[in-house]
């Protein structure tokens, strides 16, 4: 059984809402002229695209993959043995935009990203964003049990 964490968009809040606005103003100008084409490709490459990891509990294995336009997921299967572990750490991520006033938003994030690390606790693959440290560990127990890996912090 294969289950998919989504990660984060790749260009961020303001810069998928952006993409989503070329796709939507791509798909009116489109009805009048091709190059309309071109902007709904790049709107949908923008608004689409995000980060997820995928495992695969029956083949003990885990990819992190890139989903190019919410569709095509990329990236490589790393097997799972034994002597790797899962952990966790708090993670802030701040989003800064800037306004024509020359004035900055700044969006904030702050969460618990659940990892894969090998036997010398490096971190090999994120798996998921948790908003609280009691999902963290049940998330991580629960993985932990059906991967067969031991679930300590990295």
């Amino acid at each position: 059984m294969k289950r998919s964490y989504k990660l984060e968009k790749f260009f961020g809040p303001v810069g998928s809402s952006a993409g989503l606005f070329l796709f939507f103003a791509g798909l009116i100008i489109s009805c009048f002229s091709f190059a309309g084409i071109v902007v709904v490709l790049l709107g949908a490459f923008m608004g689409f695209t995000y980060t997820c990891a995928i495992v695969d509990f029956d083949k003990k294995r885990a990819k992190h993959a890139l989903h190019l336009l919410g569709i095509l997921p990329i990236g490589n299967w790393i097997s799972i043995d034994k002597d790797m572990r899962l952990g966790f750490k708090k993670d802030k991520k701040v989003w800064r935009t800037f306004s024509r006033s020359n004035r900055s938003f700044d969006t904030n994030e702050s969460f618990y990203m659940l990892f894969i690390c090998d036997s010398l606790g490096k971190e090999i693959l994120p798996l998921m964003k948790v908003e609280s440290i009691d999902s963290a560990m049940k998330e991580i127990d629960e993985i932990g049990k059906r991967l067969g890996i031991s679930a300590y912090n990295c």
